[in-house]
């Protein structure tokens, strides 16, 4: 098959039909089809986007740190963005706010005989959203021993893709350790085609000067990625058409038992009951952290 053959075109009856088989006999050839469209979508520009920002950011509180900028592709009439708005950032309580709610919680991440920090937003989209729109999405921020974010980890992609990014220093000491890409594969970190199917990495990121939050463009009819970039690389939007601050807020300890009351709930659940116990950065050739022997 050749590499830049698609499978999401429409194409002649029974064409659907066809992609579905392929993907079932060839699993990936499919999947290499697709990613590289991924691999061409996150260099492209994300047109004109609406801004969410944190309210405040206080340099005492990693949480505030490391807080995202989310752009979320949209038109430019009124009636799109105000809906858009209206549907982030639904806080778990059911309860509005002055401000949509972006949550947080802590963790950490055994690498290379070290823990290593990460820290995890999430946002939940309101129920009368579009079917084929996300319930809800996030991203998980990899720490290195410096104190640098270098990995980051989406929630949620169309087609049950993992969508993950590295920092430039870690393509690089992969390539150091591992000596080049494999077959099929753009990056270094990426793995075997046939062992993870569903993981991609779009682009590497550049390695920030200073801690801060990535930025995270959302496409405008699914709200999967875009791309995540570091704010030191250059702008994918081309128009900013409106901004809306949100606040922090602690993962609340019965989440779980909110999500569940909720009509997307059990969907809800699943992505990030999955996205916890099968973290996508484990599947990565992750070189040996700087210090410590491969």
């Amino acid at each position: 098959m050749a590499a830049g053959w698609t499978i999401n075109k429409a194409g002649p009856p029974g064409w659907a039909l066809l992609k579905i088989w392929l993907a079932l006999i060839f699993p990936v050839a499919a999947a290499q089809a697709a990613w590289e469209e991924v691999y061409a979508r996150a260099t492209q520009p994300a047109g004109a986007v609406l801004l969410f920002k944190p309210v405040t950011q206080d340099t005492q509180r990693l949480a505030s740190v490391l807080a995202p900028f989310i752009l979320q592709s949209t038109g430019t009439d009124g009636t799109e963005v105000t809906r858009q708005r209206a549907a982030f950032g639904v806080p778990l309580s059911g309860r509005r706010g002055t401000n949509p709610v972006v949550y947080y919680r802590e963790g950490k991440l055994p690498w290379g005989g070290l823990i290593h920090t990460q820290m995890t937003y999430l946002w939940i989209y309101s129920a009368s959203s579009p079917g084929e729109e996300l319930p809800v999405q996030g991203v998980r921020i990899t720490l290195n021993q410096q104190g640098f974010p270098v990995i980051w980890e989406m929630l949620a992609a169309p087609q049950r893709r993992q969508e993950v990014y590295v920092a430039g220093s870690v393509e690089h000491a992969a390539l150091q350790q591992w000596g080049g890409r494999l077959a099929g594969r753009r990056f270094v970190v990426e793995p075997a085609p046939e062992a993870a199917p569903s993981l991609v990495m779009p682009l590497v990121v550049e390695d920030a000067p200073v801690v801060f939050g990535p930025m995270i463009y959302l496409e405008r009819s699914t709200r999967g990625p875009h791309a995540v970039i570091c704010r030191c690389m250059p702008a994918l939007a081309t128009q900013i058409v409106d901004t809306v601050y949100y606040d922090l807020a602690a993962w609340p300890a019965d989440a779980w038992k909110r999500l569940r009351q909720r009509r997307e709930g059990l969907e809800m659940v699943k992505r990030l009951e999955a996205f916890e116990r099968q973290p996508p950065v484990l599947q990565l050739r992750l070189p040996a952290p700087a210090g410590t022997k491969p």
